[in-house]
């Protein structure tokens, strides 16, 4: 209330009694003039019109420089020079994303504009009061009731002049930290999908060279397989040649015995000796058809549980386990394996940790954004808190 008043004195003793003194002057000088009295010298009146006018031009002056101070620089309009070096994926992206300070900055200066308009248009009206007062008499309490309404009026637009562009460097600033989180977050999901598309190629790879280790050995099994049936057919050839061998040899011994055995009852012993040595050589050859059989099932991984080897699923013969692998290329193979799975199991932990340490940066950089952000508000609220209270202190 101290400051309105202090205003008012100010009005009345800028506007109000020199008008009422040059009213006071009027009327005496043309009291004077109907009467015929001789009239004063108008070089004082003159010289207070000329002091008005030059004090109206300090005060425009004074508004001119305080809009000057309150008018935006070129600097603060448009995109900022430190946004261009702000960390993004590719710069397609963060252009796009800069262009938002120039949808803000036209908006804005549609509003500045505005207001300015309202304050041509008060300028106007300014001399059309200005204009009233060489009028009658009777429009001098109409006239100083617009020029109070003209500076209110006047303080108003300033008051919103100020406001519009503090809320035009607050909208900038959070514009700027909106888009510095958009480019974190950015950031993250590229870094994230480059893990995951090396990822998917060391998958990839190594299902190739699993692929290619399984034609390798698919290939050892159907070479080996074709030798083993190599050996048996040269084996059953021997043991055939053998039992011919042993057939000729019966029937030389039974041709001799027949020479030298005349009679019926030798011949008889003869004959029963002959059947007593075929049956014995049938029981040879259904021994030897046995031990073949017994071999086939070794080669086919069956047989009892005497032989260790067998019994562990080996092939004595030829050194191979009933799956065409190498003694012990099982193992191998299984270790082989399981070194594989090893190194996924590893790159994948080596993945999420990545990705884990991506994310801790992530909130860490969006907490520290906050944290800036809440700075700068509570310092913009204590600057407009000062300038309120500095607007109305007292003189």
């Amino acid at each position: 209330m101290k400051g309105l008043d202090k205003k008012n004195n100010e009005f009345d003793h800028n506007v109000l009694d020199p008008i009422t003194t040059l009213r006071t002057d009027l009327k005496n000088w043309l009291t004077m003039r109907a009467r015929g009295k001789p009239t004063t010298d108008p070089q004082p009146i003159k010289d207070l019109l000329r002091g008005m006018f030059t004090s109206i031009a300090a005060m425009e002056k004074d508004l001119a420089s305080e809009e000057d101070a309150l008018s935006i620089e070129d600097k603060n309009v448009g995109i900022p020079p430190e946004a261009w070096e702000w960390d993004a994926p590719n710069d397609e992206f963060r252009a796009k994303l800069l262009t938002e300070f120039i949808h803000l900055d036209a908006g804005f200066m549609d509003r500045i504009n505005q207001l300015r308009a309202e304050m041509i248009d008060l300028d106007n009206r300014r001399e059309m009061i200005n204009a009233i007062r060489f009028m009658d008499l009777k429009f001098l309490r109409i006239y100083i009731a617009q020029i109070l309404d003209l500076l209110n009026e006047h303080n108003i637009l300033r008051t919103r002049m100020g406001d519009l562009i503090l809320c035009w460097t607050r909208s900038r600033q959070e514009m700027s930290d909106r888009i510095r989180l958009s480019l974190s977050d950015a950031l993250v999901e590229a870094e994230k999908r480059d893990l995951q598309k090396c990822s998917a190629e060391k998958q990839r790879n190594l299902c190739l060279q699993l692929a290619a280790q399984d034609v390798v050995k698919d290939t050892v099994n159907a070479s080996d397989g074709g030798d083993e049936e190599e050996k048996e057919e040269k084996v059953d050839d021997d043991e055939d040649d053998d039992d011919d061998e042993y057939d000729d040899d019966d029937d030389d011994d039974d041709d001799d015995d027949d020479d030298v055995d005349d009679g019926d009852d030798d011949d008889d012993d003869d004959d029963d000796d002959d059947d007593d040595d075929d049956d014995d050589d049938d029981e040879n050859d259904d021994d030897d058809d046995d031990d073949d059989d017994d071999d086939d099932d070794d080669d086919d991984g069956g047989g009892g549980g005497g032989n260790c080897w067998i019994a562990h699923g080996f092939n004595v013969l030829d050194g191979r386990d009933p799956l065409g692998y190498p003694r012990f290329g099982r193992r191998t193979a299984y270790l082989k394996d399981n070194l594989w799975v090893q190194q996924w199991r590893k790159e994948k932990a080596e993945l999420a940790e990545l990705e884990y340490r991506a994310n801790q940066e992530f909130q860490a950089e969006k907490a520290r954004l906050d944290a800036e952000k809440l700075d700068r508000e509570m310092h913009r609220r204590q600057v407009i808190k000062k300038l309120v209270s500095l607007y109305m202190r007292p003189s």
